[in-house]
C-alpha cells in the first residue's frame, strides 16, 4: 500500500522512499494523483523490496543493515527493476540516469558504501539487461497502481 511519509521516518532524508512491509512510504510532498504516472520506476523499485521482505521482515532488515553484500544484492535487484521500468514506461535516457544515480547512491553513505561506483553500475546494469532478456511475468506494480 502506498502511504505518504509519516513523522516517525524523520531520520531519513525527506526525498527518500522506504518500504516496510506492507507499506511503501513516499515523500509527503508528492501529489498522490501523480504517483502511478510519474513514479512508476520508484514504485517498482520499492515493490521489489516488498517481495524481498515478504517471508521474514525482521530477518530481512537485520541482514540489510548488517551485511553489505546482502544490502548490495537487494538493491541491485530493486535498482535493476527501476531502470527496466524507467526504460519501458519513459525512455532509455531516463533509465540510464536512474542507473547512474543509483550507482552513485550505492557507493555513498546512503547505503553505507556497500560497493564502489563501477561495481554498483556494472551489477545494476547486468540485472537490468537480464530483465530485458527475461521480462517479469508478474505485474511489477502488483495491484499497487490500478
Amino acid at each position: 500500500m502506498l502511504k505518504a511519509r509519516t513523522w516517525w521516518l524523520f531520520w531519513l532524508p525527506k526525498y527518500f522512499w522506504i518500504t516496510i512491509t506492507p507499506n511503501i512510504y513516499y515523500p509527503s510532498n508528492i501529489d498522490q494523483l501523480k504517483l502511478c504516472i510519474s513514479y512508476k520506476h520508484l514504485i517498482a523499485h520499492e515493490n521489489a523490496h516488498l517481495k524481498q521482505q515478504k517471508n521474514n521482515k525482521l530477518s530481512w532488515f537485520l541482514k540489510y543493515f548488517f551485511s553489505a553484500s546482502f544490502r548490495l544484492k537487494m538493491e541491485v535487484e530493486a535498482m535493476g527493476m527501476e531502470s527496466y521500468i524507467a526504460e519501458k514506461y519513459y525512455n532509455l535516457t531516463y533509465a540510464t540516469d536512474c542507473l547512474l544515480n543509483n550507482a552513485g547512491n550505492l557507493s555513498s553513505h546512503f547505503y553505507f558504501w556497500c560497493a564502489s561506483y563501477s561495481e554498483a553500475k556494472n551489477l545494476i546494469e547486468q540485472h537490468w539487461n537480464y530483465l530485458k532478456q527475461n521480462p517479469p511475468t508478474e505485474d511489477p506494480f502488483d495491484g499497487i497502481c490500478k
